[in-house]
């Protein structure tokens, strides 16, 4: 699993910790959809290969269609990943908001950096998940599940 960013790559960590699989996960370091699904055509050894990435990026049709030339399956995050931790905590989300701005509000939460605190919190525990709305969320436990003893996989 190729991820966008630091925040994508916590949220897969930790609930690749709450439900053990195989796949390995890399940081892209944020540089965009494109840049995400380049990194992972690089990844070579893979039986198979997948990228977490934001549905609001300017450059997603043309990651798409590489990744399809590539048979990369794509995970994309209908909001941003600070998005999603929000609404996993139960915390309301306003319409059209800016990641930055989500940044922040996570911050105020937490009291630290948005991403790794947020699993030291009882709301972000394997029940909150899977019980969570967030279809990406129950696409990641899904995808967790059908990789619990396969082929090596990013």
């Amino acid at each position: 699993m190729m991820c966008e960013g630091e925040t994508e790559l916590c949220l897969f960590k930790h609930i690749k910790r709450l439900f053990p699989c195989s796949i390995d996960v890399k940081n892209a370091h944020g540089r965009g959809a494109l840049s995400v699904v380049r990194e992972a055509v690089s990844c070579s050894g893979y039986t198979n290969r997948y990228v977490l990435i934001d549905a609001d990026e300017n450059t997603l049709e043309e990651a798409l269609f590489l990744a399809d030339q590539h048979q990369i399956q794509v995970i994309l995050l209908e909001s941003c990943s600070e998005a999603v931790f929000l609404q996993i905590l139960g915390e309301p989300v306003p319409i059209n908001s800016k990641s930055a701005n989500l940044k922040k509000q996570l911050k105020k939460i937490v009291g630290k950096e948005p991403y790794l605190p947020l699993y030291r919190k009882a709301e972000f525990n394997k029940s909150s998940l899977i019980t969570s709305n967030e279809l990406v969320i129950k696409k990641l436990i899904k995808l967790c599940e059908k990789h619990t003893n396969s082929n090596r996989t990013t």
